[in-house]
Formats: C-alpha cells, structure tokens, sequence
C-alpha cells in the first residue's frame, strides 16, 4: 500500500516567504514613518505660514512695523505686550501668551497642538529639570528685526533697541522672519541658532520669511558658523538675516 506524499513548504521555502514579508513589512514601516514625519514637516510650515499672515496683517495695522522679539531673563518673555508672539496672536485665533499665563498660569509646551509648536517635537523631549513656567516656543523672530543696525535702523520710543520697518527690509522674499530653534534656549534667533529637527535623508529646518512664503532646507545648507566673527555666521544660503552683512550661497 502506498503511502500518499503531504504537499508542503520546505524549510528553504518557509524561509524564503519569511524574508520576503521582512522586506516587505520594513518597506511599508519606512514608508508610514516617512509619510508621518512627512505630515509633521506640513503641519510646522502651516504653523509658520499662519504667523507669516498673522505679520501682515499686524503691519497693515501699524504703519509697517515689526512687533519686538520678546526677549527676556528667561529667554522668552511673556509679559512683552509688543511681542510677536502676543501681539500676533489674535490673528491666529490663539489666546496671547500673556493672557492665557496671567489667566491660567500654562505656557506652551513641546507636544502642544499649537501654533507655538512644532509637531516634531515631544513632551518627552522636554528636560526633567527645564522651569515649570518658561514658555517653549519652536519659533523665534529675526534677532537683526531688533538690533540697533547702522543705515536701516528706525529710532523706537522703547529703551531696548530699534525696530526695522517692512519699509526698510531690502528684499522680503529673502529676508528671514521666523526661524525654528530649540525653544528652551533661544527667544530670538539668526542662521546660528537654527534647528534642525525634520528627518529625511538629512535633517532640515523650516523658515518664514517676510513675505510669508515658507521653505524647508537641509540645516547644513542654511545654518551659520557658531563663531559669530566667521564670514559664515550670517546670512548662509542666500538668507538674509542682517541686512548689513553680505548674503552667501
């Protein structure tokens, strides 16, 4: 009698299929994470293309003027009523920093669904020791918008500094804005300070510019030379963020 023979898989077979759902499975999970880290990149540039609005208006309102940079002892400071962040935010339906701190007493924090926040950035990214009640802002204003700048400078009743007028930026298409930075250290920034924290095939930052348009760039494109005295410092990649300096490519 003979015996009847079992179709089945051999063990070369068996492994064959499984590394072909390996691939397969790592494929579609590299796929989802781009496409995630993809969707947080837009939803960043949608935050910066909503204050970039949000400045237009506020300089329609105001002669052309800039808001101040809110700079304070605690990097940022919320009780800066000129703020951009305060003064802007009306125009992005936001309740004002100032307002909601002396009503509520939260400030922005990394994970927040807010304007102030890029989606990139976690709650667990925050460090344990950083301070209760100093705000985390991913974005800050062109530290050279303030600067007492020699030729394009405009005399402020305010004993900080200067404000430049839309007016008086050279070209706004180039003319940095807003720039991300790691809102724990910096309140105002320029192409030293950038971060860059969307991944791809090399890490890239997002930057608004004066006439609203956003761009993302590779970080090691755009970002300056920390030493502030290097030719490099300041407006790389055909940024402007001081207008007295030279603009590099």
């Amino acid at each position: 009698m003979k015996k009847k023979k079992h179709a089945g898989f051999s063990l070369i077979e068996l492994l064959v299929v499984i590394g072909i759902i390996a691939i397969l499975a790592s494929l579609i999970l590299g796929y989802i994470t781009a496409s995630m880290e993809a969707a947080r990149t837009q939803t960043c540039v949608n935050n910066m293309r909503q204050w970039g609005a949000a400045l237009q208006t506020y300089a329609a309102e105001n002669n052309n003027r800039f808001p101040t940079e809110g700079v304070g002892s605690q990097s940022v400071d919320i009780f800066d009523e000129d703020a951009w962040f305060n003064v802007l935010a009306d125009f992005v339906d936001v309740v004002p920093l100032i307002e909601n701190y002396t009503t509520t007493g939260e400030v922005p924090r990394p994970g927040d669904a807010t304007v102030y926040s890029c989606p990139t950035v976690r709650k667990s990214d925050l460090p344990s020791n950083f301070p209760p009640g100093k705000p985390w802002i991913a974005y800050a204003q062109n530290l050279y918008i303030e600067e007492p700048i020699s030729n394009v400078r405009r005399a402020d009743p305010k004993a900080y500094g200067y404000l430049l007028s839309i007016d008086d930026v050279p070209n706004p298409s180039t003319f940095a804005y807003l720039g991300e930075v790691d809102g724990g250290k910096y309140a105002n920034c320029d192409a030293r300070h950038l971060a860059g924290r969307h991944k791809g095939l090399q890490k890239k930052t997002n930057i608004l510019f004066v006439d609203s348009r956003v761009q993302t760039f590779p970080i090691s494109e755009v970002r300056g030379d920390l030493r502030f005295n290097s030719p490099r410092s300041q407006n790389v990649g055909g940024i402007t963020w001081d207008p007295t300096a030279p603009v590099l490519d």
